[in-house]
């Protein structure tokens, strides 16, 4: 009798005493399942803030360096570039951190990296001025401090799964399913960017657009958004034909990229001929490198058009298993109410039209 006694003293276990992590109650958004902001700790808080004031101030050397530019240089669109990587890396703490997502925060370590190599080569291989300077020297101070501190994060949130469990449960086949479905959405939005990047990588003299240019920036950037929304929405909504109509557009960026690589590469190996006349009068021609600002843009086109090529084949890897996760209740379980925008969009009308009455 005195054991059973000693056993009713006890306190009862708790998830914790398991080993199941526990946290406040999650909060549903129009992107998915997040945490409260008091749920996040100080080492979270600290990369949050390193990380957003470093896109910040990088964001605001290139809109200076954008005001400043002659009409025609290449520095403009490397400009552009670095906003837009800037405003992706925002986005990527921002979630990554409240919808504790591994992935997203790798994404991040990723993109960060990838600006660093984009600063460095254009630092190094065209005109060198102040503004590149502090930027160079700001994103190698901060850079690495991110990226340390984002792996260790990253590390901590795939290790523990808390998220996960809060989201779908302690069903371990649900609980892999969601992590390729979270897998796939962070490799998408990287994607993304750096498809974004390589469209405006067509503008190599800056302000000064041709035809072409401006048939692929018009065409280019409205159908890199078409088919983002069609792999998100197939995924979000398991809706396969959706999915199908994403897998035959993922052939649409590699294309774009090898043409841009190929014209790159014969611009790199065209030479201008110089009219020249030596004593005897006889008219030769002398060959003219390539401009340092020609380069810089050429390092980041080859760089980018890799890395992105690599990040495709990947991201459509796991999509495939993304796609044959369907049936299984897995949106229901990580969108909740917001599983379908289309219900959402009509619910608003109603309640519009009523308010009207």
């Amino acid at each position: 009798m005195e054991p059973q006694q000693e056993t009713r003293d006890e306190k009862p276990l708790t998830f914790a005493d398991i080993g199941i992590p526990t946290g406040p109650k999650l909060e549903e958004g129009a992107l998915g399942k997040k945490r409260p902001l008091k749920d996040l700790e100080k080492k979270e808080i600290a990369f949050a803030v390193i990380s957003v004031l470093s896109s910040l101030v990088a964001t605001g050397l290139a809109i200076q360096r954008l005001a400043t530019t002659n009409n025609g240089n290449p520095d403009f669109t490397f400009a552009l570039i670095i906003i837009i990587n800037a405003l992706f890396c925002i986005y990527y703490v921002i979630h990554g951190l409240l919808a504790e997502r591994p992935y997203e925060v790798i994404v991040m370590v990723l993109a960060t990296f990838a600006v660093l190599i984009y600063i460095i080569v254009n630092y190094i291989m065209s005109t060198q001025n102040d503004v590149k300077l502090a930027r160079l020297v700001l994103a190698c101070v901060l850079s690495p401090i991110i990226i340390i501190l984002g792996v260790i994060i990253a590390k901590e949130y795939h290790e523990s799964g808390r998220l996960i469990f809060r989201t779908v449960g302690a069903d371990s086949m649900m609980q892999g399913f969601c992590k390729i479905l979270f897998l796939f959405l962070g490799l998408q939005k990287f994607d993304l960017q750096l498809s974004v990047t390589m469209v405006l990588l067509i503008l190599q003299s800056g302000t000064k657009v041709d035809t072409e240019d401006i048939i692929i920036l018009s065409i280019g950037v409205p159908v890199t958004l078409i088919c983002f929304a069609l792999g998100y929405l197939s995924v979000r909504w398991e809706n396969k034909k959706l999915g199908i109509a994403y897998a035959a557009s993922l052939i649409l960026a590699p294309a774009y990229i090898i043409f841009k690589v190929y014209q790159t590469a014969d611009d790199l190996g065209k030479v201008i001929d110089v009219p020249q006349h030596n004593a005897n009068s006889t008219v030769t021609t002398a060959t003219v490198a390539p401009t340092p600002t020609l380069n810089s843009l050429s390092g980041t086109t080859f760089f980018s058009a890799g890395l992105a090529l690599f990040i495709r084949v990947v991201m459509g890897i796991y999509f495939l298993k993304s796609v044959l996760n369907f049936g299984h209740g897995l949106k229901y379980k990580v969108f909740g109410n917001h599983d379908n925008l289309h219900v959402v969009a009509q619910s608003s009308m109603y309640q519009s039209f009523q308010d009207l009455d």
